[in-house]
């Protein structure tokens, strides 16, 4: 690998992720109504706080994962590239009296994700503000070289990270602006190998409307059981009486360096266990390692499977912490 696709060697990393989805409610009913149609807690988040959430269907299965960020006047849904027009059109269907309007942004922004050691030291030397005391998720505008930019703190890669969103017809201004400070530009090829280090699953390639909620192993920061109700909420509560799901999302830690195609078939004993979904090699973990859908029973930690012609090892998420 090279030195400019290593973060252990460039401090504060570039990715340009300005195709992810950015949707706006604005009206005076936006927090109760997207509080009905969301797995979080929305009225209880309060103003400069963020919250990851699911968007689903009657029976609980999944038409999105999100990050949800509550602002003065207007509430903003981020989620993968490619699926504004679909979350505008489910939260559409559903709205009847409500003062709320509903707008696909993601065309207006560039969007800049910045990773790494360095970036919170940088920011602030750019930005002129402590960001030190700052949660996940928790965000803000501020003026970046002149420019009006959304600041969210972001750890979704297992570095120190921010997002910068601000008009798309500035983008060269704080590109130029980072690069001065040493920022570097890194290709999207890094940020999913470090997207799966961190265990961080993405809409469309770990996650489809397949999916039920409690299969993503992360109830403790998408679900809130104490809300009330919201679209699909029944088949949720159900399965957590139950106990458990078929399957759940886990860590594959490989004994070779050999990346296994997604879609690969996870073995034990000859009988198919589980289903790659996610892979990559990993400098920091020092193999290949792989998100997969592991059947219970098979998705202990420890746990030995086979991988094609490899063995593999059952890993908690994440595979590395920032």
């Amino acid at each position: 690998m090279s030195a400019a696709n290593d973060p252990g060697q460039h401090e504060a990393l570039l990715f340009d992720v300005s195709t992810r989805t950015e949707v706006e409610l604005r009206g005076g009913d936006r927090a109760s109504f997207l509080h009905n149609f969301c797995t979080q807690d929305i009225l209880g988040l309060p103003v400069g706080q963020g919250c990851e959430a699911l968007l689903l269907n009657v029976q609980a299965r999944i038409l999105a994962y999100v990050r949800i960020f509550v602002r003065q006047e207007s509430i903003w849904i981020d989620s993968e590239p490619g699926l504004g027009p679909k979350i505008v059109q489910h939260l559409d269907r559903y709205l009847v009296t409500e003062q709320v309007s509903i707008s696909d942004s993601t065309h207006e922004l560039t969007q800049f994700h910045l990773a790494g050691p360095r970036v919170r030291a940088l920011l602030e030397q750019a930005l002129g503000v402590d960001l030190s005391s700052w949660k996940p998720l928790q965000h803000g505008d501020h003026q970046l070289f002149d420019v009006r930019c959304q600041v969210r703190r972001n750890d979704y890669l297992s570095l120190p990270g921010f997002d910068l969103l601000f008009a798309a017809t500035r983008n060269r201004t704080v590109l130029e602006g980072l690069e001065s400070l040493g920022v570097r530009r890194a290709d999207m090829d890094l940020f999913h190998r470090l997207r799966i280090e961190a265990g961080t699953p993405a809409y469309g390639i770990d996650i489809d409307e397949s999916n039920l909620p409690q299969e993503l192993n992360r109830d403790g920061r998408l679900l809130s059981y104490t809300k009330g109700c919201y679209l699909g909420q029944e088949p949720v509560v159900r399965i957590r009486d139950l106990g458990h799901v078929n399957r759940r999302l886990m860590g594959l830690k490989l004994a070779g360096c050999e990346v296994p195609a997604a879609a690969s078939k996870v073995l034990q004993a000859g009988k198919e266990v589980g289903l790659i979904t996610s892979a990559a090699f990993s400098p920091r973990v020092g193999s290949a390692i792989a998100l997969a859908y592991l059947r219970r029973g098979h998705d202990q930690v420890g746990t030995l499977v086979q991988v094609d012609a490899q063995s593999a090892q059952v890993t908690s998420l994440p595979f590395v912490t920032p």
